[in-house]
């Protein structure tokens, strides 16, 4: 998934509508400055622009909900009503996952009208904020407001039991479930990025300690302050990927009745993008056992070849 996109026409109207629901225009705003949640959603809506945010709506309960159909279901994100409580997203199919900010304070949420919660001084010299993307994803994302914020930012990730995390190989992490005859991406953390004040790039990378991601953002001397870092998390299939082991391969590369073995374990859409393409997929499949590789297959109907440390390993 590309990097959010700064669109200047998009955000002005965000922030004047922002303006308007923090009370900042008239005299009132003229006299008391704009209010901390405001100058922190105008810091995020500059880094991020509004052209991928889901709809949401408030609750007796949460700031903001969105719910995204996607091809197993639905999607239900929900921004925590403080910084401290973790940001989840619900899929009939595979259960919740959850991200929060570890060290982050009781600070309540604030919903702007472009659907982005912003929680201002989450931490010392840091602002929070949560927003809900059209694919059924949400985005975390914390700002460094000065040189004194910390440059290192862990996320506690709750996963079920039968999900585990594998680096993707470009940055970014697959959240993987057993399912049938294959390891099915059920959901995936992008590569971070940050920017600084001026929208240029700074330097930033995962790491994982257990099941906490880890974000380093590499300021210097030359960073504009303040900074805003984002973690993009996706739960359930969007463009997910089933991957088959070597055995499997086998079966798909050697057996004519393979469909019928390997497509009803699969989940949807999985089963039918292997009925709709089988002989293609079949062809795949002998390449890569010539290879000594195994086939993999995306929710979109892509079909490619894998290896070494793809998928967790699981070519084996």
């Amino acid at each position: 998934m590309s990097r959010p996109q700064n669109l200047a026409v998009t955000a002005t109207v965000a922030l004047a509508a922002v303006a308007t629901l923090f009370g900042v225009a008239g005299q009132a705003a003229a006299n008391s400055g704009p209010s901390a949640a405001q100058k922190s959603a105008e810091v995020v809506l500059k880094a991020t622009g509004t052209e991928d945010l889901a709809v949401t709506v408030a609750t007796d309960t949460t700031p903001a909900r969105a719910s995204t159909p996607v091809a197993t279901g639905t999607v239900t994100v929900t921004a925590p009503r403080t910084a401290a409580a973790p940001v989840t997203s619900q899929e009939p199919s595979f259960g919740g996952f959850g991200l929060s900010l570890d060290g982050a304070t009781d600070t309540t949420g604030t919903r702007t009208p472009d659907g982005t919660v912003v929680y201002p001084a989450a931490k010392p010299s840091t602002d929070f904020a949560v927003q809900a993307t059209k694919a059924g994803g949400s985005r975390a994302l914390v700002t460094l407001k000065d040189r004194s914020a910390s440059n290192v930012q862990r996320y506690k990730l709750d996963l079920p039991s039968d999900v585990r995390i594998a680096p993707d190989g470009r940055g970014g992490y697959d959240l993987l479930k057993q399912m049938g005859n294959a390891l099915v991406g059920v959901g995936h953390i992008d590569a971070p990025w940050a920017k600084d004040d001026r929208g240029k790039a700074v330097p930033t990378h995962y790491s994982l300690d257990g099941n906490t991601l880890v974000q380093s953002v590499d300021t210097n001397e030359g960073t504009a302050f303040p900074v805003v870092a984002d973690p993009h998390f996706t739960w359930g299939i969007v463009t997910g990927t089933a991957y088959f082991n070597k055995n499997e391969t086998r079966t798909i590369a050697t057996r004519a009745d393979w469909v019928g073995l390997i497509a009803p374990s699969l989940p949807f859409p999985f089963n039918t993008v292997v009925e709709a393409y089988k002989e293609f997929i079949k062809t795949y499949a002998q390449h890569a056992q010539q290879m000594n590789m195994c086939v993999k297959v995306k929710s979109n109907a892509q079909v490619g070849i894998y290896g070494g440390n793809d998928g967790d390993g699981y070519c084996r």
